[in-house]
């Protein structure tokens, strides 16, 4: 299967969090929350000591019920360093529900008519929600 473009993206500008390494489970990131990705992971990258770096592992990145779910193998870390990692990845995941993940502007949680839930803005939702 091929590497997410938008994946590929962030594995290249984040080495030191994906250690040229693709998510262990296949993954798939929306353009409209490459952003939000680039911000957790600098904020990660910045909070982390280098051994902590070391031993993240990146295991699935996508869209799950119409926000964003990020999930890090951080089982080698300490609990208190395991819980910032987590209210971090938890903090993108609200965000997530708040910004359209087509273009990244203003979004709410909708659900198209007779499709799945997705977080859109006003030019890409539906007319009214069902």
């Amino acid at each position: 299967m091929e590497l997410d473009p938008n994946i590929a993206s962030r594995m290249s500008a984040f080495p030191s969090i994906f250690k040229e390494e693709p998510p262990l489970i296949w993954s798939e990131l929306p353009a409209g929350w490459v952003p939000l990705v680039s911000q957790l992971f600098e904020q990660l990258t910045t909070m982390l000591e280098p051994q902590e770096l070391q031993a993240v592992q990146v295991a699935q990145i996508k869209e799950k019920l119409g926000t964003l779910r990020i999930r890090l193998d951080i089982s080698r870390f300490e609990p208190e360093r395991a819980a910032l990692v987590r209210e971090r990845i938890n903090r993108a995941t609200m965000r997530s529900s708040t910004t359209c993940q087509l273009c990244g502007d203003v979004g709410r949680l909708v659900r198209p008519l007779g499709g799945r839930m997705a977080t859109l803005c006003a030019a890409h939702g539906p007319a009214s929600d069902t």
